[in-house]
């Protein structure tokens, strides 16, 4: 039997917290969905807790704006509360950082602080400060929009405390140092967190760290935060010192607003278009973990390595699993991820797939083709012999010396190759990435498709000294393109869906990762089943086509579309039906090439019974896989299933 409170229905529970419960509900009078928030029932007769209930029902009944949950009713009945607000379907920002373990691109970055920002502003220009902005108060609805939540300590401004005199609320990793001296807080205070909450998203954590809560209090009140520029690449100069004003200690060194603060990091230019560009949040879900790590920790030597174009044969390659694999060379850096098909942890089953779409952005740093047919024959790794050009006389063919001679002699395989070599750092050349872009200009003034891609990529992400300018990439991308390279066209699908260089058109996006797609480029073919998965501008959904991309890719041994593929059957979207068994097949082959998402999944199944018999070893086994490799919900499912 439907429970039913008032006119509402009470549906599936959407989520609960250390306060209250979110049930979606049926507005049977106004016929709408929406959501009923409700107090834990051992928290209804403790006075401070039900006060803070209403106290957020109230300061939401003042608000009437886009990027605000919207409430519509408080109803009492027998000893709770419910609270009756707008339904939103989306995941919060801590539950998408967590996911993808990594920071989030510049540009999507700002898109969500220019919605934050609106928000803040109306509330603060209502007389409502926030106190607790964080990201699993800011939600990311399927359609792209911002909307901050939970205004549990909120406070308006002139209203009788809540709190004593000197007593902290809030959260302690984004409260402002005036917060945690047991201060009121105010608009500056609301700014701070929403800073820090960029600093997360740009760098992929918080500026400020501890083992214990004093310590992480001292590092707030007391510490400056450790610079950007060097560690996240294309980040400008003004945006950095933006966020670092906005990091002030002293109140009245931030900005005076929310809006100046978003107008001061361009954030603002950005609002317009920002649902667009978040459309559809799970992209924000899609990002590799180990090149996220190196991003986060690594030497800017050793970031930039990480995913750079490969400009060599599969001898190059001691292995490339699809969308994620481990490359080892005999240069100093040795395993890196390609951009962008590793995965990323995943959720328990929702009621749709999580198909790992694709970022509409290019990378963040140049990528390395994965299975690309290519229009000329690659250049390939020294081995054996002496490398040292000084002697012998003969150069062993594929050292060092014997490239240098090739490239002397005006070689564009050899000086695409020297070029590579600079970029990468190769412990017999060094890393010079002005060298690197001299040598890849000489190849590509030969029409060497290989070096254009790689001259694309240098504009793109400013390297070599090079301002990042993409229209100049798009041309080099277009000049490769025009030799049927598969990377240029995949690389030029990137820039016509995400507008770099160009005018964003989905369309053409397609038309080039088609392109791509028809030479065997795994990429291409994933990226062309996450469109058709997803849709939007004038791209119908077609589930069967996106089935037949995932396929081509998976194939291949492309790991995340082996994952897209097991999720396609495990929902039953463009297959004959649900089919356990095909999913369980497609998760395992992800899982074994160490896709933690697959090899959660494939643990959920065994836990669950779905498609097999159900062995709570066999999970935890997957589990512990999927946990290493930084899936959080597997580590929960441990905590679990694990014997107490």
């Amino acid at each position: 039997m439907t429970k039913t409170i008032g006119q509402y229905e009470i549906g599936d529970l959407l989520g609960e917290g250390g306060l209250g419960q979110v049930h979606a509900a049926f507005d049977t009078v106004l016929q709408r969905q929406v959501a009923i928030k409700s107090l834990r029932p051992e928290l209804l007769n403790d006075a401070n807790f039900v006060e803070r209930f209403r106290v957020e029902a109230t300061s939401l009944a003042r608000l009437n704006h886009p990027n605000i949950t919207t409430i519509y009713s408080l109803i009492p009945e027998g000893k709770n509360l419910y609270m009756v607000m707008e339904l939103v379907r989306g995941h919060t920002l801590d539950d998408i950082l967590q996911k993808r373990n990594a920071p989030i691109e510049i540009r999507e970055s700002l898109a969500i602080i220019a919605q934050a920002a609106d928000g803040l502003a109306y509330a603060h220009s209502m007389g409502v400060i926030h106190r607790d902005i964080k990201p699993a108060n800011l939600m990311i609805a399927e359609n792209g929009v911002l909307k901050i939540m939970d205004f549990g300590i909120a406070r308006v401004r002139g209203s009788q405390r809540l709190t004593r005199t000197g007593s902290i609320v809030g959260t302690l990793a984004y409260m402002a140092p005036e917060q945690l001296r047991g201060e009121e807080g105010d608009e500056a205070s609301d700014l701070y967190s929403l800073a820090i909450v960029l600093y997360e998203m740009l760098s992929g954590a918080p500026p400020f760290s501890a083992t214990s809560e004093y310590d992480l209090m001292q590092a707030q009140i007391n510490e400056r935060p450790q610079r950007l520029i060097p560690r996240v690449a294309g980040l400008s100069p003004a945006v950095e010192s933006a966020l670092m004003r906005a990091l002030a200690k002293k109140p009245g060194q931030r900005f005076p607003s929310a809006r100046a603060f978003s107008d001061a990091l361009g954030a603002s230019a950005l609002r317009l278009d920002a649902p667009k560009i978040l459309h559809n949040d799970t992209r924000l879900l899609e990002v590799q973990t180990a090149s996220a790590a190196i991003a986060a920790k690594g030497s800017p030597f050793e970031r930039l390595a990480a995913s750079l174009p490969f400009a060599g044969s599969p001898g190059l390659r001691a292995a490339a699993l699809g969308g994620g694999g481990a490359l080892a060379v005999a240069i100093a850096v040795t395993a890196f991820m390609f951009w962008p098909g590793s995965s990323h942890t995943q959720p328990p089953p929702p009621p749709k797939p999580i198909v790992q779409p694709q970022p509409a952005v290019p990378p963040a740093t140049p990528q390395t083709p994965k299975n690309p047919p290519s229009t000329h024959s690659p250049t390939e790794q020294p081995s054996g012999g002496n490398t040292n050009p000084a002697t012998p006389t003969s150069p062993t063919p594929g050292s060092l010396a014997a490239i240098i001679q090739a490239a002397n002699r005006g070689d564009p395989e050899a000086e695409n190759r020297l070029g590579y070599m600079y970029l990468t750092g190769a412990s017999e050349t060094g890393h010079d990435e002005t060298k690197a872009l001299e040598w890849f200009r000489k190849a590509a003034a030969q029409n060497f498709a290989k070096a254009e891609v790689n001259l694309g990529d240098m504009f793109l992400h400013g390297l070599g000294g090079l301002g990042t300018n993409y229209e100049e990439a798009l041309s080099w991308y277009l000049k490769a393109a025009q030799q049927n390279n598969a990377g240029a066209e995949f690389r030029l699908g990137s820039m016509f869906e995400g507008g770099f260089g160009t005018t964003k058109d989905l369309q053409q996006a397609v038309d080039w990762y088609r392109k791509a797609a028809d030479q065997g480029y795994a990429d291409a073919e994933n990226m062309l089943g996450t469109l058709y998965v997803t849709g939007g501008d004038n791209l119908p959904k077609d589930y069967k086509q996106a089935v037949d991309w995932y396929r081509k890719a998976a194939e291949q041994g492309f790991r995340k579309s082996e994952k897209n593929l097991g999720d396609m059957y495990f929902y039953g979207l463009g297959v004959p039906g649900v089919d356990y068994k095909e999913a369980m097949e497609w998760y395992k082959k992800a899982a074994d090439q160490g896709d933690a998402a697959a090899q959660y999944r494939v643990g959920l199944m065994y836990e669950k019974g779905d498609g097999t018999e159900k062995n709570n070893d066999i999970a935890l086994d997957y589990y512990r896989k999927a946990a290493a490799n930084g899936n959080v919900d597997a580590q929960r499912a441990i905590d679990r299933l694990s014997p107490k």
